[in-house]
């Protein structure tokens, strides 16, 4: 699984030799073992979204609308993912991250948007494709009403259409960004990011990612 971080960056980014090796100098076979030099240059959301499939870990990533399309530059070596974490936000210290349960959060430092803290009564969700899960949660009475108020529009879900992966979440009182965690997780697609788009920053996407296998 980790050979696929090693395909991405050498497909799309300028690494050093050897960039994502162990100390025998092979690919990472092992989920979460010390990559020895990770070297990286490029697309910040390509690179948090391939995580997922790499790592033993669900990730997700609200995008600083003060900067759509963040790019990054960084080097750490003897990396475990927090290692990795760490030195993505010294690269770019307008994030922060933090765990949350079972997920790994990169969110900006200090204004994380307040749409994602909207609380949920109640989510049932039983046995119900992915989008349709979405659907169920995005446009509740809770987020319409959140949606409204912020001055938002509902926009567009991505990378959901072609997955039949069942979802079920039975909780209460949980703001939107557990609950993206929990539909993330339980559907197996372990990533989904957040992002205000449009010439006004004000219509709202979400972008989910790798499947896990």
């Amino acid at each position: 699984m980790a050979q696929s971080l090693s395909r991405l960056l050498l497909a799309l980014f300028v690494i050093t030799p050897f960039a994502i090796t162990t100390s025998a100098q092979t690919a990472v076979p092992v989920r979460d073992q010390p990559l020895r030099v990770v070297d990286y240059s490029g697309d910040m959301l390509a690179l948090i979204k391939q995580f997922s499939s790499s790592f033993d870990t669900a990730f997700n990533f609200e995008i600083d609308p003060l900067e759509p399309g963040p790019n990054i530059t960084f080097r750490v070596t003897d990396a475990t993912v927090d290692d990795i974490m760490d030195a993505i936000v010294k690269a770019k210290p307008n994030y922060a991250w933090r765990r949350n349960g079972k997920a790994i959060e990169l969110y900006p430092a200090g204004r994380t948007n307040g749409l994602l803290e909207t609380r949920i009564n109640s989510l049932r969700i039983s046995n119900t494709r992915l989008r349709e899960a979405l659907e169920i949660l995005l446009f509740s009475t809770e987020m319409n009403t959140a949606i409204a108020n912020f001055g938002l529009r509902h926009g567009p879900v991505r990378g959901v259409d072609d997955q039949n992966r069942a979802v079920s979440v039975s909780a209460d009182d949980i703001t939107l960004r557990q609950a993206l965690n929990q539909i993330a997780e339980t559907s197996g697609i372990r990533f989904w990011a957040f992002e205000l788009i449009g010439p006004n920053r004000d219509i709202v996407s979400l972008t989910f990612g790798t499947e896990t296998k």
